[in-house]
């Protein structure tokens, strides 16, 4: 109920007890993982979220929340693993191959980010809050390896999904307008 309430260190601290008091409640540590995540402290999650991991993969939205910290700590290689894992293990895995995407891109590997990207894109639907940025990315991951015609795809894709304020709107202009 303190999660809802906005009230961030009351949840951290109940989910804390409850995991003192039974060590066994992996949800309860996955849940302190993320509060923590939440209260911008990236190093504490990890730990958090990290003895979920090890133990588990029935919690794959532990994994998500663990890639998440590990990018805000600029661990982008174990983060991409992260996210395997979390779309390994979610039955709707379309955000985790979002990020795991996002994160290939961020590494430099355009081939590896497409296929994710189009895994996520594809698995996306309308209202997906992810899919714009999906689009955007493949769109970029698409480009960086020459496959114009599929980039160009992605990338009006990304324009109709986010409207005439779309942040990115004159970097997609430019590269809609590359030949």
């Amino acid at each position: 109920l303190a999660e809802r309430g906005g009230k961030p260190q009351e949840t951290a601290a109940a989910f804390r007890r409850a995991r003192q008091l039974d060590p066994s409640l992996l949800e309860a540590a996955f849940l302190h993982g993320r509060t923590l995540l939440a209260q911008g402290l990236a190093r504490e999650a990890v730990a958090e979220l990290q003895a979920v991991t090890r133990v588990t993969d029935a919690i794959p939205a532990a994994h998500l929340a663990l890639g998440h910290a590990l990018r805000e700590r600029d661990q982008l290689g174990e983060a991409l693993q992260s996210f395997l894992r979390a779309a390994d293990h979610d039955p709707s895995p379309g955000e985790a191959l979002y990020w795991a995407g996002r994160t290939a891109a961020e590494l430099g590997r355009p081939a590896e980010a497409a296929q994710h990207l189009g895994r996520a894109v594809a698995l996306g639907s309308p209202g997906t809050p992810w899919l714009a940025e999906a689009q955007l990315w493949l769109g970029r991951a698409l480009h960086r390896q020459g496959r114009r015609s599929e980039a160009r795809a992605a990338l009006a894709a990304y324009l109709q999904l986010a409207g005439s304020r779309a942040p990115a709107r004159a970097e997609v202009e430019k590269l809609l307008r590359e030949r």
